[in-house]
């Protein structure tokens, strides 16, 4: 025999506790009405009958909520018979206490039929979950009520029909066109005259090549500003016919263009952190002095070619440096 699961277990006190506590409680309803019924006119097996005129309405309108609820519908009806029975058994519990009675008595004739709607709604509850739970459980079996009709098999040969010899003829084909040549052209032209092909020398232009060099130093930062250095070539003295050595003639009173074009070439200079803080110290004072506010990080990275994170830092050494 299969142990019930905790689930289960619990499913099962719940519903026992709920019944004992719908039997009190319909009871004390039940008992109550029959004094009412005794004390206005009815005695014997008439005032115990009574009570059941009232109290078998909520019976029966849950039991016809359970049904529906089972079909997956809604039941009017028993939604109001229900209601009914309920509010007429609390109704008259209350109005048998008399007028003169205490508040408390007023509650606590109230309480039993209250209880019972309760605790028979609990009970209804749960047995609808169990019903559910072992439909849910059945397996489904799907039936095909529909016939499925057949189709007559026609006959090979009707009867009485008479089968005809089939004689096999042979068919002809047309013959396909012949496909239409079209003439090569041809490769040299009647009356053109070729000339010779002289094989020439192919000469490529002389190119460069370019490498360009990064120069890193790991140990140290190093900074590097451009640098211009400009040259100057003499004068050739003797491209207008005179000496090298020959003073220059008071005449000549303009500038000749030198037979070279000015060079630019960029020298690395290297800056340790040290002169590039007391640098950067020394911009911050005159920044300071035009405008009234420290430098900003904008202006280090456009003066000294630093990348964002490492102008952040010389701002924060020169500036909150020369705050403490």
């Amino acid at each position: 025999m299969n142990r019930p699961t905790p689930s289960q277990s619990l499913a099962i006190g719940a519903a026992a506790v709920t019944i004992a506590l719908t039997a009190f409680a319909f009871w004390l309803s039940y008992e109550h009405l029959h004094d009412v019924a005794d004390d206005n006119g009815l005695d014997g097996e008439r005032a115990w009958a009574w009570p059941a005129t009232v109290d078998l309405f909520i019976i029966a309108g849950e039991l016809l909520i359970l049904r529906a609820s089972l079909q997956r519908r809604v039941d009017v009806w028993a939604i109001v018979l229900a209601a009914t029975g309920s509010l007429g058994s609390i109704a008259l519990n209350i109005a048998g206490v008399g007028e003169s009675a205490e508040r408390m008595e007023y509650v606590v004739a109230a309480v039993p039929p209250v209880a019972a709607l309760l605790a028979f709604g609990a009970l209804m509850r749960q047995v609808h979950d169990a019903l559910a739970g072992v439909q849910a459980r059945q397996p489904v079996v799907v039936t095909d009520d529909e016939p499925v009709s057949v189709r007559p098999v026609p006959e090979a040969v009707p009867v009485g029909v008479r089968l005809l010899p089939v004689i096999a003829i042979g068919m002809t084909t047309a013959p396909e066109p012949p496909a239409l040549l079209r003439p090569a052209p041809m490769a040299v032209p009647d009356g053109v005259r070729l000339l010779p092909l002289v094989a020439a020398e192919v000469t490529t232009a002389d190119t460069t090549e370019v490498t360009v060099e990064r120069v890193t130093d790991e140990a140290e930062q190093v900074v590097t500003r451009p640098a211009i250095e400009t040259g100057w070539k003499a004068i050739d003295w003797s491209a207008i016919g005179l000496d090298s050595d020959h003073p220059r003639p008071p005449a000549l009173t303009g500038a000749l263009a030198a037979a070279e074009p000015r060079q630019v070439v960029t020298v690395p200079v290297t800056i340790t952190p040290s002169e590039l803080r007391k640098q950067a110290r020394a911009l911050n004072r005159e920044v300071v002095r035009e405008t009234g506010r420290p430098v900003t990080i904008e202006r280090l990275r456009d003066e000294y070619s630093l990348s964002r994170r490492d102008a952040t830092d010389l701002r924060r050494e020169v500036v909150e440096g020369k705050r403490s």
